[in-house]
């Protein structure tokens, strides 16, 4: 939040000197008047015929304006028009600019985002007490993005428009999934949609509140012939160990602390720079944070998925 304050006070300094860079000194169109110039005025006005002021007391003629307010502003000079509308074109390019890199992930303004209400939620208090032992071949090494905001990745642009922004789980299990069959070897690389329609079928997820509970990835996956090993009271560093094993883990951000919250895949790590290695289906594509920043989103929601 410090970053994006300062970042905004940045834009706002850089706007207001390239108005006073552009825009026309205010002595250069309004006289500045001391006491001589005050008196010769008045005896200049006294003198002068009454049919030539006009009913304001200013003298009447063809450089008269009609507003005086006008020229006090310079707004009458063609550069100081032309100035007002580069000083809004940059506010409004520099406004788009915060809105959409920004702000997107950490403000509750995402536009159509809604919260995955099961990152909320306890995981599953049954969860595998036994080691996750590395798998033959590291799938995690294997894991290549999607992007949950790709239409090719649905069936039709409707499907698009209903899901996509609430399908980050369904990317995410893609993924993880994709990335097994590639270790293994198998041809079958799903797109979302092939795991929507399983989520959307055993009732895990809506468009409004995205994955609606932590077993909704249980009994998808259980589909595709995969199990599920959830993580209790974990470290940044035990996923990083995990996933760097060959597992990679999907975890959650939940909306108390990501705007709309947010399920995305863990592939790996590096403990001595304390950094995670993240594959994001959202238009972010966040792909390296750090422990800190890490913690700041992350509460626990974490959980392998891999073949039976």
């Amino acid at each position: 939040m410090i970053s994006l304050v300062v970042i905004l006070l940045i834009i706002s300094l850089v706007i207001v000197a390239l108005g006073l860079w552009l825009s026309p000194r205010f002595h250069s169109s309004v006289p500045r008047y001391t006491v001589r110039n005050v008196q010769r005025r008045s005896t200049a006005l006294v003198r002068a015929p009454r049919a030539a002021l006009s009913t304001t007391g200013y003298r009447a003629g063809p450089s008269a304006s009609v507003f005086p307010a006008a020229e006090v502003l310079g707004l009458h000079k063609p550069r100081t028009v032309v100035s007002l509308i580069l000083l809004l074109l940059a506010f409004s390019v520099a406004g788009l600019w915060v809105y959409k890199v920004v702000l997107p992930g950490n403000v509750g303004i995402t536009p159509m985002q809604w919260p995955d209400a099961a990152v909320s939620q306890t995981p599953p208090t049954s969860a595998s007490t036994s080691p996750i032992m590395p798998p033959a071949r590291p799938a995690s090494k294997f894991l290549t993005r999607l992007s949950q905001l790709d239409p090719n990745q649905y069936s039709s642009q409707q499907e698009f428009e209903t899901w996509g922004y609430s399908a980050c789980s369904a990317a995410s299990m893609t993924m993880v999934i994709n990335s097994y069959n590639k270790a293994n070897g198998a041809n079958k690389q799903y797109r979302v949609t092939d795991i929507l329609k399983e989520e959307i079928a055993v009732h895990a997820i809506t468009p409004e509140l995205g994955l609606l509970e932590p077993q909704g990835i249980d009994r998808t996956v259980a589909r595709f012939n995969f199990k599920t090993t959830w993580l209790n009271k974990a470290s940044p560093a035990d996923l990083v160990k995990i996933a760097n094993s060959g597992h990679p883990i999907i975890i959650g951000f939940p909306p108390e602390r990501w705007a709309g919250g947010h399920l995305l895949v863990v592939r790996g790590g590096d403990t001595n720079k304390q950094q995670v290695f993240l594959a994001d289906s959202s238009s972010l594509n966040m792909q390296v944070m750090d422990y800190k920043t890490f913690l700041k989103y992350w509460v626990g929601f974490a959980v392998v998925a891999s073949p039976k």
